[in-house]
């Protein structure tokens, strides 16, 4: 783990748990881990890192310790005032939206396109791209399953894709493009298309998911059918989050939820609050009154992040707490604030 990654971390100048930030990379989906994202702008590394071992981590720490790059107190981390490096997360990154099955999906788009790109010239003695027999099964179905005629269909998915591309910044589509493969065309290496630096080696990962973060997002928001169906079987969030959420849509209390869904009351407040900063629309008015809000919002704005639940009016238990500091950071972030 290099220093420019490192510094990238710890960019925000707050002071940190030590271990949060590696918690964070690994994709722990818990609410504590989740909250401290969102609260300084770290969820779009969330799972970026799942194989990071804390033999690394802890070195890469101790090492920029030693330079002077981050200071220690006790179990906390800061950013040493000293630094000035002002790095930033590439845009479009979003691993927490959707890192999940985001390589899954890639393989079998890009499968999809050898396959039909071949098909359109009658070629079938070709190297297939896609080596994983569920991945070509899937393919496989979705062909077999499409009612139009192959000539309608080619044109319909080759539509699809164009419309998809042209919702892309022209730098992001021109390098993930590089990396197909079909008719008289292979694909480059991710190597010829993102060149690491060695000073910031992980600066390629986190280009790459970039541009593959920006085409998901794209095809989630676009009415592009063909291309929706190849990626339905893996959704962004996970099934019982999802089932929280299309039960949300019915507008019923904290308890009918508890009975509903036959979870535990602290299952289901984790799920409301991986929700709270999930959806744009969620409805903070179910759980959160009006006065509770007007209470936390008497506190200074430049201290949300900050808050502690043992400073807090005792009235309101820690769920509450949460939402209305996820709330008022929301509406700050929505307002330029």
């Amino acid at each position: 783990m290099s220093d420019s990654f490192i510094l990238l971390l710890f960019r925000s100048g707050f002071k940190m748990r030590r271990s949060t930030p590696y918690h964070l990379l690994r994709g722990k989906r818990t609410s504590s881990i989740l909250c401290f994202g969102f609260f300084y702008e770290l969820l779009p590394l969330f799972g970026l890192l799942p194989r990071l071992s804390k033999t690394e981590y802890e070195a890469a720490i101790a090492r920029s310790i030693k330079k002077g790059l981050l200071i220690a107190s006790g179990e906390t981390i800061q950013l040493a005032p000293a630094v000035t490096d002002q790095l930033s997360i590439p845009h479009g990154l979003d691993a927490y939206r959707w890192g999940r099955d985001d390589e899954k999906k890639r393989q079998l788009l890009w499968f999809a396109l050898q396959v039909s790109s071949n098909l359109a010239h009658q070629m079938t003695d070709y190297f297939p791209l896609e080596g994983q027999w569920a991945n070509r099964q899937i393919v496989k179905d979705w062909l077999k399953k499409q009612p139009l005629d192959q000539i309608s269909f080619l044109k319909k998915f080759q539509a699809e894709w164009q419309q998809l591309f042209s919702a892309l910044p022209a730098d992001a589509g021109e390098r993930l493009s590089r990396t197909w493969s079909g008719y008289g065309q292979v694909g480059e290496s991710m190597q010829a298309v993102y060149p690491k630096a060695p000073e910031y080696p992980e600066a390629v990962l986190l280009q790459a998911k970039a541009d593959l973060h920006m085409l998901l997002a794209a095809l989630e928001k676009l009415p592009l059918p063909l291309l929706r169906a190849l990626v339905a079987g893996f959704p962004p969030l996970p099934p019982t989050l999802s089932a929280t959420k299309e039960l949300l849509k019915e507008e019923i209390d904290f308890d009918t939820l508890v009975r509903r869904r036959r979870l535990k009351a602290s299952t289901l407040r984790d799920h409301l609050l991986d929700l709270a900063i999930y959806d744009a629309q969620f409805p903070f008015a179910y759980f959160v009154s009006p006065a509770a809000l007007r209470d936390f919002s008497k506190r200074p704005l430049e201290e949300l992040r900050d808050w502690e639940y043992n400073e807090q009016d005792s009235a309101y238990d820690f769920f509450i707490f949460r939402l209305a500091q996820i709330y008022l950071l929301k509406e700050a972030q929505k307002n330029g604030e």
